[in-house]
């Protein structure tokens, strides 16, 4: 089963782990959709707000789960960069 309740549980579990790891997320906003240009791919799309900072990040895959994992490893690549602060200069 791709697509629908499996994705959005599995999305779900994820986004609250990333929230347990790091409690600066506040909010997030998920979409699924099919590329109108090229139909055999399929589109995560993740709006994750946190305090002071916002990320959007867009994937197409072969498959949601496929897109998904690849939102959800840049979101959290972005909040550890996000965590460990300001690069010294």
């Amino acid at each position: 089963m791709d697509g629908g309740e499996a994705q959005e549980g599995y999305v779900r579990d994820k986004l609250l782990a990333l929230h347990r790891s790091y409690p600066a997320v506040r909010g997030a906003q998920v979409d699924f959709y099919v590329q109108g240009t090229n139909p055999g791919r399929t589109t995560c799309q993740i709006d994750l707000a946190t305090y002071g900072q916002s990320f959007r990040v867009r994937r197409s895959a072969d498959t949601y789960r496929e897109a998904a994992q690849q939102v959800l490893a840049e979101l959290t690549a972005k909040l550890e960069k996000q965590a460990a602060g300001p690069s010294p200069k």
